[in-house]
């Protein structure tokens, strides 16, 4: 008797975070479409067709019904994937199908889901999130910076009080941005490669124009947040927990990241009007 499976909204949503990083890397190196593959393939190996993409074809189609195109963009990947072709224009040309597979199966996925949880933070957020620590330099953090293609790393400053013997108490704080373009003031204006950021931050956080990055609750509605940035021409969300994280001395851990990128294909539901009698 066949495996009896079922597409739960927790099975929907680690597949479309896994379907995003695999676009990710195929975007940063068209190579990397195998990434995409390898997803397709462990989501027909959950379904209960493990061996590759050939074999999961007909019960991903039945699970998620993908139309001729859908399938005509999962041949052509599959096809690929067995040719093993990773340069020139099969493998630029794979590299794009994939992506667009990629694309139709988080839709499919997503267009299956509870529709309270399509509506949430915790649905669209990337939880690929990097955040810089104090005693890291310069020079690791431009590192991070180029390896992970990001512009924009968050670090924890803390807000410092005094208490009855004078001694500084941390009283919470706030996720400041460290950008690309900081680092690259600091070090036109005399800091060193070496220098940490604790010591140079201070200075960014401290100035006028200086402002803490936006927080969401992992329970957020994505429609609400959308409302309240829909004036702002760029944003970047960071999604926390009170709970913190003791090991890094975060009074609140970084759970996710969104940006206008991740919510790019977030599609308000609006409820249908009642047709006329």
């Amino acid at each position: 008797m066949a495996r009896r499976v079922s597409l739960d909204d927790e099975v929907r949503l680690n597949y479309i975070h896994d379907l995003r990083i695999a676009r990710g890397q195929v975007l940063e190196k068209a190579e990397d479409f195998v990434a995409i593959a390898r997803v397709v393939e462990d989501l027909g190996a959950y379904l209960g067709v493990p061996g590759g993409m050939g074999k999961a074809r007909c019960k991903i189609q039945k699970a998620l019904g993908l139309g001729k195109d859908g399938q005509a963009l999962y041949e052509q990947v599959r096809t690929g994937r067995n040719l093993a072709v990773h340069e020139g224009a099969i493998a630029r040309a794979t590299a794009t199908a994939a992506i667009a597979l990629a694309m139709k199966l988080e839709k499919k996925l997503m267009a299956g889901m509870n529709p309270e949880h399509a509506d949430n933070v915790r649905t669209w957020m990337n939880r690929d999130v990097v955040v810089a620590q104090g005693w890291q330099t310069i020079a690791q953090a431009r590192k991070t910076m180029l390896s992970r293609g990001v512009s924009v790393l968050p670090i924890w400053a803390p807000r410092l009080k005094g208490d009855a013997f004078g001694i500084p108490e941390i009283d919470d704080g706030s996720y400041y941005p460290v950008r690309d373009t900081m680092l690259i003031d600091l070090l036109r204006n005399g800091a060193k490669t070496h220098d940490r950021l604790k010591d140079v931050v201070p200075g960014l956080v401290e100035s006028p124009e200086a402002e803490p990055m936006r927080e969401a609750k992992l329970d957020a509605k994505i429609s609400d947040l959308l409302e309240k940035l829909k004036n702002l021409e760029t944003w970047t969300v960071l999604v926390t927990s009170r709970k913190g994280d003791p090991d890094r001395n975060l009074a609140r851990a970084v759970l996710g990241i969104l940006t206008p990128h991740d919510v790019l294909a977030f599609e308000r539901k609006t409820p249908e009007r009642p047709k006329p009698r």
